[in-house]
């Protein structure tokens, strides 16, 4: 199975970080945005998923110091706050990419889920599909 792989994975001036996709794509994360993103256990209750981290709790000018690889799956960040103990996973890192692309392909998503929903209970019910 393909999976799409960073083939470039770089710290901006301006504190966000750049990814570019083997697919060609290319997501630009602000800094505060990939930190609150954070799935690690000071910021996810393991339990119930509950984010922990209040976004008013980050910095406005936080930066990453270090980016360092974590096998061939994910990245690790050094964040200037101190926070330290998070790994990004590459399908995280695409599936979170707020480029307007990604958050369009999200939104349709989104949309189109009830519906696909619906489809599938009328179909068990043997009602066959909604009316176009």
């Amino acid at each position: 199975m393909y999976k799409v792989q960073p083939v470039e994975i770089e710290k901006r001036g301006d504190g966000s970080i750049r990814v570019a996709w083997s697919d060609g794509h290319e997501g630009i994360y602000p800094a505060p945005y990939l930190r609150e993103s954070c799935h690690c256990a000071s910021c996810i209750e393991e339990w119930t998923g509950r984010k922990v981290i209040r976004p008013e709790a980050i910095p406005k000018d936080i930066r990453p110091l270090q980016i360092s690889a974590v096998g061939q799956y994910a990245i690790h960040i050094e964040w200037s706050d101190g926070h330290s103990t998070g790994i990004y996973a590459f399908d995280l890192l695409r599936s979170i990419c707020p480029c307007p692309v990604c958050v369009l392909a999200g939104i349709i998503v989104q949309i189109r889920k009830p519906f696909l929903h619906h489809k599938s209970i009328t179909a068990r019910a043997g009602h066959g599909p909604p009316p176009c």
